[in-house]
This record gives C-alpha cells, structure tokens and sequence, in this order.
C-alpha cells in the first residue's frame, strides 16, 4: 500500500514539474454528401515551436493538385507558417483549378504541402474545427480518388491526414456486394 502511494505521489511529481509535448493531430475529410463535396476538419494544432508569421485572409477554396485547403469561416485574419513540414501530405488529386466554396463555417485553418495557417485568435492545443460545402461537385471534379488518404507530421509532431469518403450510397452498395459473395461462398462450401 505504501509502494503504491509512493509511486503515484513520484508520477505526479514527474507529470509536474517534466514539460511532455503535446501532440495535436487535425484530421480533414473530403466527403461526398448528396451532389455536393463537403470538406471538414477538426482537431488541435501546437502552434508553440511556429514562427516566421505572415498575416493575410481569402475565401474558402481548394487546389487539389498542390494539396491546397483553405477554411476562412472564423472571420480573423490568418497567420501562415511557411515551411512547417517534417513531412508534407501527399497531393490529393489533379485538379488545377482552384475552385471557391459555396458555403463554409468554423474556424480559419488552411493547408498545403508548402505552409499551414490558423486563425490570429487561435490559442494552441485547443480544439477548432470548419466545413465548406461546394455545390454539384463530386470527388471526380477535384481529380480526387475515393479511396484517398495522406498523413502529414508538422515539425512541432502534430499531424495533418486528408481522407477521401466516397458518398454513402457508393459505400452501403460495395459492402453489400462483398456481404452478398461471402453468403453465396459460404453456402457454396456446405454443399
């Protein structure tokens, strides 16, 4: 019992007073909903080893083929890290237009393979999140395969992952499918 009381007495002090990094990982997905591509994100970024600022703010819009995001909903101006990689995410589709989205909300947070940028309002390690909805668009209009996924590592150990889903309609449909042949090869092997 004493043991026990010592240790955890010793870990909290080691928890206390040994500065742990903390790690954030922002994790965006590129979904087909209905007609429409709906691109979100949400998670946390440590923004404590960023520096070399540039400020600016845009609209909402994505460039698949440079890996190009950008959230602009919180309505504050951004502040760009350039360079901020320790590896980039991959580029995640053809497209060379940049297209504007019809509708977004959230936070401002952009990405691509050569900087990120946030909000001026942001405090590191809390939580933001955004959506931006493009109308009577499909992952096919970005260049975009259905099957897509890419990790980034920031050089402050955060991640960045972009995620492709395909609408759900296109996924209930392919796992029917697989559950249809897995019945019809298990009735095949009792006969």
């Amino acid at each position: 019992m004493k043991k026990s009381v010592f240790l955890a007495c010793t870990l909290t002090a080691v928890f206390i007073f040994i500065k742990i990094p903390a790690y954030g990982n922002i994790a965006i997905s590129i979904e087909e909903v209905g007609d429409n591509l709906v691109v979100s994100y949400s998670g946390t970024l440590n923004t404590t080893e960023f520096s070399a600022f540039t400020a600016g703010n845009s609209s909402s819009q994505m460039l698949s083929s440079s890996g190009f995001l950008r959230f602009t909903g919180g309505g504050d101006y951004n502040l760009t890290v350039n360079n901020p990689w320790e590896t980039a995410p991959a580029e995640f589709g053809s497209s060379d237009s940049i297209i504007t989205a019809d509708s977004v909300s959230g936070d401002n947070f952009s990405v691509s393979s050569s900087w990120i940028s946030y909000g001026t309002s942001y405090t590191s390690g809390s939580i933001m999140s955004g959506t931006m909805t493009f109308l009577n668009e499909r992952l096919s209009s970005f260049g975009i395969s259905s099957d897509f996924l890419t990790t980034g590592t920031l050089i402050s150990g955060d991640t960045v992952t972009v995620q492709a889903i395909p609408e759900p309609a296109s996924a209930l449909l392919m796992s029917m499918t697989v559950g249809v042949c897995l019945f019809i090869r298990r009735t095949t092997l009792r006969a």
